[in-house]
């Protein structure tokens, strides 16, 4: 009896202490002493039921239904290749590491790398997302600025840091509650309890657990605001579980149980800005730099889909000719012809003839995708790939421009011309306009790019490029996962010249699309949308997120095939 009143008196005197800290948990400051002084500087013997020995990793045997999951949910087949998601912490559990390289400091989960995640062995601003699943509260507190400073450094400039910990909320709900949600004790001197090992750690009853196994601190979301706001990100977000590669993966880790708090962090958004085009001087300028460099011939194949294009075809032919070839690079471009029903091909081979152009012309399906392959399969030159829009007008050195940013930055894949619209300026277009009043497009443009190698070798699931009904939304999310953000880069000073939309509906279009394309790229790609919101370009004009709001909310129906039919643009 005594010990039950004991344990009883316990009980009430822990509840007490967590309505006292419940009441301070948006007061970072206060919340950390008091969780101090209740939690983490007290004799911890009163809890020591399980003196049994721990195995190998440090842990008593009667730990492992806490890390060792019954709960299987038919995990995908991880694929073998780079990419630039860093998971840090990945586990003792090697079948739960994640299509990511893979840290850890126990080499028993078979990690990518070995290492204390409080050092990271990487180069800075490499990673695009930086993810680390319950890792944190192992941390001492007067670590945790310095190891999250240290996962910022390693997240490129432009990237995201993905945290999932312990919330306090949750846990100070279970444990006033008596019960956890499926029916156990909370709290108990007896046996160890999965709430208290939310604030203490995994086999916090046993005196011989190695002690990096044991929590420091438990997070409110104001208390991680204030550490990672500390360590320097201004852009801190909550997350859903689902937006976490662990559920995209069927994979059942500690992101994934229901006491997890997760967010995203981010340093501030840059905003968009566009050059003005060089004066010849400043070109020839840099020609002649890469010229005395020595980096030889280079081979490119530009494709022009081209599908009922008349109307622009004379402009766009004229600066085709007229574009600088300073970099003597040996050019051919080929025009596919993709179920034109007007005269645009008789236009082009009437034009062509009379000019001095390496050209060919080659018939498709109809579809930008189809046309764009089906021009890759009829080159000659085996070298970079390029494509360009045949509604557009090129300034006459974007083609150099362009090769020039591949030849000097090995480590880009893609790299495009900026578009400069053309046209009268209204309410619609404001944001082609004024770059400015948006974040920095972290995506490439299609409409004038050039690529390393063949982009479509790379997607190894080929009903994807069957359904997709433009390239470059699905190669910017490939890029940014498998390559980094720095591999994709606008080229310095090249633009093009472009028509604006004129109306909400032809904005609402765009929308739409895009929005349907990613739906096509997830169902084949799911692991790309942990970069969606990454991709998503801050607005910062008031009165023109109400007018994309408002065009997100019209009723308009748009066909597949006709992606690029926004007819105020052509």
């Amino acid at each position: 009896m005594g010990n039950i009143k004991y344990s009883k008196l316990i009980e009430q005197k822990e509840i007490e202490n967590i309505r006292m800290l419940k009441s301070a948990i948006k007061i970072p400051e206060k919340f950390l002493e008091m969780q101090n002084r209740f939690f983490y500087n007290r004799n911890m013997s009163i809890f020591w039921n399980d003196k049994s020995k721990t195995d190998k990793a440090g842990l008593p045997l009667s730990a492992n239904r806490f890390y060792k999951s019954k709960k299987k949910r038919n995990p995908k087949k991880r694929r073998v290749n780079e990419q630039m998601i860093l998971n840090i912490g990945s586990g003792l559990d090697s079948s739960k590491k994640l299509e990511a390289i893979n840290l850890d400091m126990s080499a028993k989960g078979k990690p990518d790398i070995i290492a204390d995640a409080k050092l990271l062995p990487c180069k800075s601003g490499i990673f695009t997302i930086v993810r680390a699943s319950h890792i944190l509260e192992h941390i001492p507190q007067d670590k945790i600025i310095n190891t999250l400073r240290e996962w910022k450094r390693v997240v490129h400039r432009n990237g995201e840091l993905q945290i999932a910990v312990p919330d306090a909320e949750i846990v100070f709900k279970e444990m006033i509650n008596g019960k956890t949600v499926k029916g156990n004790k909370a709290f108990s001197l007896k046996k160890s309890t999965s709430t208290l090992a939310q604030i203490y750690g995994i086999g916090y009853n046993n005196p011989n657990t190695d002690k990096r196994w044991l929590h420091r601190v438990i997070f409110s979301y104001s208390l991680l605001k204030y550490f990672l706001n500390a360590a320097g990100f201004e852009i801190i977000e909550r997350r859903s579980k689902k937006e976490d590669l662990a559920y995209i993966y069927g994979i059942d880790d500690d992101s994934q149980n229901h006491y997890s708090l997760l967010v995203s962090a981010k340093r501030k958004r840059e905003r968009h800005f566009i050059e003005s085009p060089l004066k010849d001087k400043s070109f020839k300028v840099k020609i002649k730099i890469n010229k005395s460099k020595g980096n030889g011939t280079r081979y490119v194949s530009y494709i022009i889909p081209i599908y009922n294009e008349a109307k622009n075809l004379e402009h766009f032919l004229k600066s085709l000719e007229y574009s600088t070839n300073e970099l003597q690079s040996k050019r051919e471009f080929v025009f596919v012809i993709n179920g034109c029903t007007d005269d645009s091909e008789e236009i082009i081979r009437r034009y062509l003839k009379k000019g001095n152009l390496n050209y060919r012309i080659k018939m498709s399906e109809r579809g930008i995708v189809k046309a764009f392959i089906s021009g890759i399969s009829a080159r000659k030159l085996k070298g970079f790939i390029g494509k360009i829009d045949a509604d557009v007008i090129l300034d006459k050195n974007a083609l150099d421009l362009m090769e020039l940013c591949l030849i000097e930055n090995k480590n880009v894949q893609i790299t495009y011309a900026e578009p400069i619209p053309m046209g009268q300026k209204n309410i619609y277009n404001e944001a082609e306009y004024h770059q400015y009043i948006r974040s920095k497009r972290l995506y490439y443009h299609g409409r004038v790019s050039l690529y390393r190698k063949n982009p479509f070798l790379r997607i190894k699931n080929k009903n994807a490029i069957k359904e997709i009904a433009v390239e470059d939304i699905l190669f910017s999310f490939y890029c940014a996962y498998y390559y980094g953000l720095d591999s994709i880069r606008r080229a310095s000073y090249a633009i093009i010249y472009s028509k604006p939309i004129k109306s909400i509906f032809d904005l609402a279009k765009q929308i739409i699309r895009t929005k349907k394309e990613k739906e096509i790229i997830f169902k084949y790609y799911p692991q790309f949308e942990i970069l969606d919101k990454l991709f998503y370009r801050e607005i910062y004009s008031k009165k023109y997120k109400i007018l994309v709001n408002k065009a997100m909310n019209l009723n308009i129906k748009t066909r597949k095939c006709e992606w690029t039919r926004i007819e105020s643009t052509k």
